[in-house]
């Protein structure tokens, strides 16, 4: 009966999301603004399944120009609205990160266990381990209904990862195509609660991204542990994809909202390349773009050279750091105007104490 009533409940969600779609060009904006809040709340219904909650990320998307487009007609009100949008995207990297992927990772490791605990004559049934999973009362103080935690997939979630992170890519453009009520300046200078919200996007999604340290088989899971670089760090084509990707979100932005996001965050972003050597795609990709190229460049080097001390004494880390100086080198080359002038302040620093 309660999987009959799921099926009916997915069924609902399901045309009432293909109905909007066909009739979101002719929606009036009050119609849009409800549209929004109701399939939001699906993307936080850990009662719906992963499938249902990435359908609903992807029906807000396609809203996104709609709002966009009425942002002159409702007098800056459309950026506020993307700006809520963004939230959600936001939460649900958060939800992911918090909750979910600390159930897959357990059951990862559950799995990776029993696949190499079991004796070649012992059978399967007979080598059963119990998943490390949150107790029924842990479910629901975390916020998961009681049979949501032992649905959730690595498959179904690196979807939802993907389709969110291509989902803030498109929120951001049309949050700086948008004006503030009143606004005349420049759209791509974010304001201060929305340079938070972006401050708090790094930190989720960037945790979100872990999804792809996981196995999409049980057997031979990669450790979440602290791991010596290696060049075969990142796994698949589709996590390189989505770590440039998610890298683009930030190319809309004025130089001093991205100066701002990243000096910020720039400890946080470093220990997290440190615990998923993958993300330093993400630090590449910054260095790659002409347009923030020399922000990213000096803000990372100023940390480095804070951390010169380091070096050496935490073998480790001394790798990453010197990947990261060898990375702003070699963007020097790339963008040889910008790049040397940023670099030459620093050079007698770096010289002697290299």
């Amino acid at each position: 009966m309660g999987q009959s009533q799921d099926l009916k409940v997915c069924s609902c969600c399901s045309t009432l999301a293909d109905l909007v779609h066909h009739v979101r060009t002719n929606l009036q904006y009050s119609s849009l603004e409800k549209a929004i809040h109701l399939f939001s709340k699906n993307v936080h219904d850990e009662s719906l399944p992963t499938s249902i909650q990435a359908m609903s990320c992807k029906l807000l998307l396609n809203l996104v120009d709609c709002v966009r487009s009425r942002s002159e007609a409702e007098n800056g009100r459309p950026r506020a609205l993307l700006v809520r949008l963004l939230q959600v995207f936001v939460l649900k990297f958060k939800t992911i990160a918090k909750l979910q992927l600390p159930v897959l990772i357990a059951k990862s490791k559950a799995q990776s266990q029993a696949a190499t605990a079991t004796p070649p004559e012992v059978k399967t049934e007979d080598a059963k381990i119990p998943l490390t999973e949150p107790t029924h009362g842990e479910k629901m103080k975390l916020g998961f209904p009681p049979s949501s935690a032992q649905n959730y997939t690595v498959t179904d979630t690196r979807s939802l990862v993907k389709t969110l992170i291509c989902g803030v890519k498109t929120i951001t453009y049309g949050i700086t195509a948008c004006k503030s009520p009143g606004e005349t300046g420049n759209t791509k200078q974010l304001q201060p609660k929305e340079t938070l919200l972006f401050i708090s996007l790094v930190k989720w999604a960037m945790q979100a991204l872990d999804i792809y340290t996981l196995s999409v088989t049980p057997p031979g899971v990669a450790s979440q542990q602290p791991r010596i670089p290696s060049p075969q760090s990142v796994r698949t084509k589709e996590e390189k994809e989505m770590l440039e990707y998610f890298a683009g979100v930030f190319a809309f932005m004025a130089p001093q909202t991205f100066h701002e996001i990243f000096s910020t965050t720039i400890d946080y972003l470093v220990e997290r390349t440190y615990r998923n050597y993958a993300l330093q795609i993400v630090g590449s990709s910054f260095l790659a773009n002409p347009a923030i190229s020399s922000i990213f460049a000096t803000i990372l080097v100023e940390y480095l050279l804070e951390r010169m001390e380091e070096m050496g004494s935490n073998l480790e880390k001394s790798n990453l750091y010197l990947k990261l100086f060898k990375l702003v080198f070699g963007s020097v080359s790339l963008f040889p105007a910008e790049n040397e002038q940023m670099l030459r302040p620093h050079l007698h620093q770096i010289v002697n104490r290299y």
